[in-house]
């Protein structure tokens, strides 16, 4: 299978520091978010507190506004006999019992606040009950003296009343500080602990980013050298090649040589051959990897001679495989002959080498009105639909029948035909099944696109 790792899994690959890194700034995101999380909760809970205990003081005052100010209606009202008199002393009795009943909905999770209205509400009942006998007993024409001790009993119940108010609202008071204080030292840690995460966390960002322009620097030039070794040794490489490529063929065509010695030089020749498309593959890649273009030397060409030359090649080295070849349209064309033939004879190879070899290879082409449609049929294995996305990447190979030919493929073939296809401005692309086999299907403009060939 493929000898590059994964790219749907690069986090297997990582480094160990990058894997603690990213641990460590995980764990200290889950300790600050934590943390935060707990100060707000505290916060907002000492301001519910703080907001409820200003409540109790409001509802507080305004219930004994609205007892002192139906005493001075009730006042005017036995004063005078003035039945007008009675109709406010009227709306704030009735108010009151209302008042007190939100008051105590206020301080139901308060025990202190709860105990002084559970002490308040029969007192002022009592003093409510008092207040009604005596705005019912003076339209009768009793005086003032006939009255008094009802207004005594009454007042005297007020006062009480007053008086339990008054320390409701000196403890609701005291509580209300110690809430304010706990506000204030929870809005400080809240805002302690947001500064310092955020800190923290700037701090693992700013770390993380200097490790990592670090090692992509290192990583930069480390890829930097390699491709730069890569050209400079395949350019080396071919000089002392062509001079064995050059004897070799000489030597071949020397009548002295026996029958031994020819099969050793033919040998000679076809490791020079490999070799020397595996050096010319390695520069096409450093080309590539360092971002320029491939060399085209773009001129008129026939489709159909560029396909029967890499089909006689193949149809020598291949005499028991089929090859079924079919032709059509016109077939004079604008492109890079070598380079395309070089596309061919890496698909043709592929279609032969992943099928069986009872199983025939067809290779076809047609025109359809300003593009050239070229497709390379087999019916071997279909390739894994997990391979597919990944096919023309470098370094990837797939399972190979042939155990000795697949040690002989660099998985660069695939990834530079895709290459000078799209120089030329055409596309390849790959269908694959168990029903009808793997086709690659290569798409070119005609002409090619100038942008392309420049």
């Amino acid at each position: 299978m493929s000898e590059a790792p994964n790219p749907r899994h690069p986090f297997l690959f990582a480094s160990h520091r990058v894997v603690l890194g990213f641990a460590l700034a995980v764990l200290t995101l889950f300790l600050v978010s934590a943390v935060t999380l707990n100060a707000l909760s505290r916060r907002t809970l000492n301001g519910r507190s703080v907001n409820q205990s200003f409540a109790v003081l409001r509802t507080t005052h305004r219930l004994m506004a609205e007892i002192d100010a139906s005493q001075l209606a009730l006042v005017d009202f036995v004063l005078t006999g003035d039945q007008e008199m009675l109709a406010p002393y009227d709306t704030l009795r009735r108010s009151i019992p209302g008042t007190l009943a939100e008051l105590e909905a206020l301080a139901s999770e308060r025990p202190i606040a709860r105990q002084k209205l559970n002490d308040l509400r029969p007192v002022l009942a009592r003093a409510l009950e008092f207040d009604a006998r005596e705005a019912a007993e003076r339209p009768n024409n009793k005086s003032l003296e006939d009255i008094r001790p009802v207004i005594l009993q009454g007042r005297a119940l007020l006062e009480q009343s007053s008086t339990i108010l008054d320390e409701l609202k000196e403890s609701t008071r005291q509580v209300l500080e110690t809430e304010q204080k706990a506000l204030a030292d929870s809005q400080r840690a809240s805002t302690y602990v947001v500064v310092i995460g955020d800190l923290v966390l700037l701090a693992l960002i700013l770390a993380a980013a200097a490790v990592t322009f670090r090692d992509a620097g290192e990583k930069a030039r480390t890829v930097e050298f390699q491709r730069r070794i890569l050209g400079m040794v395949g350019h080396d490489l071919r000089n002392p090649l062509s001079v064995v490529m050059m004897s070799a063929t000489q030597l071949a065509k020397t009548t002295e040589v026996d029958d031994r010695r020819q099969h050793a030089i033919t040998r000679i020749m076809g490791a020079t051959h490999r070799m020397e498309k595996m050096i010319r593959d390695l520069l096409d890649y450093s080309r590539i990897e360092l971002h320029i273009a491939l060399p085209l030397d773009v001129r008129p060409s026939d489709v159909h001679s560029c396909c029967q030359r890499v089909i006689d090649e193949f149809r020598t080295v291949f005499p028991g495989r089929e090859i079924d070849y079919q032709p059509g349209g016109v077939s004079a064309v604008l492109w890079d002959a070598d380079r395309m033939e070089r596309v061919l004879e890496n698909l043709m190879s592929n279609a032969l080498k992943y099928s069986p070899a009872d199983c025939a290879v067809h290779l076809s082409w047609k025109r359809q009105e300003d593009r050239v449609i070229i497709e390379v049929k087999n019916r071997g294995t279909p390739i894994p639909d997990a391979l597919v996305p990944f096919l023309f990447e470098p370094f990837r190979r797939g399972e190979d029948h042939d155990a000795g030919t697949s040690r002989q493929s660099h998985g660069l073939g695939l990834y530079i035909v895709r290459h000078i296809i799209l120089q030329h401005g055409g596309d390849i692309t790959v269908r694959s099944s168990a029903a009808n086999g793997t086709t690659f299907t290569v798409d070119l403009p005609q002409p090619i696109r100038p942008s392309a060939a420049a």
